[in-house]
């Protein structure tokens, strides 16, 4: 066989190989930088066999130097970031994804919010946050959640789970079982899979109003009787699936960096804050696709989940709230709720839950969204916490709307990305921390937060009589530390 043969097979292999490359790998088909980089590498074997003899030679030399650089540079990338840039998460057809556990993650903030890098890192069960305290510690809470839980844009030591571990005391553990992207659906099923093995002294539920009605649809895991009990939905899982196959791991170091480097941080640039108009049509954008979500949601089983992390603001439900869209799924919102609480209480365990603002509806121009009022008179800014407090049914509640409604300073991020900030999270942190302790002594021993002294926030506690939260029906810890310093 002649050189010029054997390099036009070698092309031959390398253009077959690069477009066949996630088939190989069972990823899912598409075309990136690797791929590009194979077809790349084909062209320019072609070009050596159709070289002169001579020419040739000094061709190859140089592509063996540059081959050799970037094969030093991957395994310096992988060498000082590890698998930091790869994917967290995975399939699961219980919970659809999930944090893979003992992974690490470098997320990017937005110039606006600091441009740093922060470093995600999961324990050997799949929680971000050190390994479990063994013995547990006292009390033990756990936090279920989405990504304002887990907070992946947040240094680990101001997340709201640490800030409420140290507000709780020094022996308190509390476990950050949230995961981005998350439904109040999916958190539900991650807390039956979990609960009984963590063996917590509180848990705390996280609903987040900015998206988690929306959640529930798009999720379509659930229906709900006539009797309002939940019903598993048959469900076809290929795209999501798809969307969390494991080629995010199996990659090159340096396409994957390459990506990162060349975005706009995690998330999208949003509007101007001065653009009232396009925060307005964002909003409008939002309302039209909550519609066409709910009338996808309503098909005939088996439903196909499509992209988890596509969430957005609820406006069908914030601007519309008596439509039957609404109704529909403030009603799934509770069976959800209603079975998270029946759970717990089965084991003994206290159960709060906490209801998150979103930005557009707490801070004067916030950057995400506005709304237009005079299209939407029915619009409340506190429409959508009121329903998630609604669907909880009497079950313990911290409702955040009021204080950070009433905060002076701002407690979310900006440029696309609406999740709370440090000092959102810390607010949440003592408010949280003195319901947990009023949890057990049937009311709070003090709070030294200043909205608690003014008044200017709301804690729900259980009704009086109500078996299902009575504190007679739960364990109490051997003993829950007066409140840390909430200064």
């Amino acid at each position: 066989m002649s050189v010029r043969t054997a390099l036009l097979s070698v092309a031959g292999g390398a253009l077959v190989g690069s477009l066949a490359l996630d088939l190989l790998r069972g990823a899912n088909p598409g075309f990136g930088l690797v791929q590009w980089a194979g077809v790349g590498f084909a062209g320019y074997v072609a070009l050596l066999a159709m070289l002169p003899k001579k020419p040739r030679a000094g061709w190859m030399a140089a592509g063996m130097s540059f081959a050799g650089c970037v094969v030093l540079l991957e395994v310096g990338v992988r060498v000082v970031l590890g698998d930091s840039l790869a994917a967290l998460y995975e399939f699961d057809p219980e919970l659809l994804h999930r944090p893979r556990a003992g992974a690490t993650r470098v997320f990017i903030r937005n110039e606006i919010n600091g441009g740093h890098w922060i470093r995600t890192a999961t324990n050997e069960q799949g929680f971000r946050g050190p390994k479990l305290r063994q013995p547990p510690g006292s009390p033990r809470v756990v936090i279920y959640g989405d990504s304002f839980i887990m907070a992946e844009y947040a240094e680990p030591q101001v997340t709201f789970a640490a800030q409420l571990e140290r507000k709780l005391g020094p022996d308190a553990e509390v476990i950050n079982a949230g995961v981005s992207a998350f439904g109040p659906d999916q958190s539900l099923r991650r807390m039956q899979k979990t609960l009984k093995d963590l063996a917590p002294d509180h848990v705390v539920f996280s609903v987040y109003v900015g998206n988690d009605f929306g959640d529930l649809i798009r999720n379509g895991m659930y229906r709900v009787d006539s009797g309002g009990e939940l019903i598993e939905r048959e469900l076809k899982l290929d795209a999501v699936a798809a969307q969390y196959d494991d080629s995010g791991t199996r990659g090159l170091m340096l396409s994957i960096l390459f990506r990162r480097l060349t975005s706009q941080g995690e998330f999208p640039e949003f509007p101007d804050p001065e653009n009232v108009e396009a925060k307005q049509a964002l909003v409008e954008d939002w309302l039209v696709r909550g519609k066409q979500a709910y009338a996808r949601y309503n098909t005939r089983d088996p439903f196909a989940p499509r992209d988890l992390t596509g969430d957005h603001y609820d406006a069908d439900v914030a601007l519309e709230p008596s439509s039957p869209r609404a109704q529909d799924k403030v009603a799934l919102l509770s069976a959800v709720l209603g079975e998270a609480t029946r759970r717990t209480t089965e084991l003994g365990v206290p159960i709060t839950f906490l209801i998150i603002p979103s930005g557009i509806d707490v801070e004067p121009n916030y950057d995400a969204g506005a709304v237009d009022r005079e299209a939407h008179p029915d619009y409340r800014p506190s429409n959508l916490t009121s329903l998630a407090e609604r669907a909880a049914a009497g079950a313990p509640v911290v409702n955040l709307f009021e204080p950070f409604s009433r905060s002076s300073e701002p407690l979310y991020l900006r440029g696309g990305n609406d999740h709370w900030n440090a000092r959102g999270q810390e607010i949440a942190a003592s408010l949280v921390a003195a319901q947990l302790e009023g949890a057990h002594t049937r009311e709070a021993k003090r709070c030294a937060f200043p909205q608690c002294r003014s008044g200017h926030f709301e804690i729900v506690f259980a009704r009086p009589g109500d078996r299902r939260h009575d504190s007679t029906t739960h364990p109490r810890p051997t003993a829950w530390p007066a409140l840390a310093d909430t200064k």
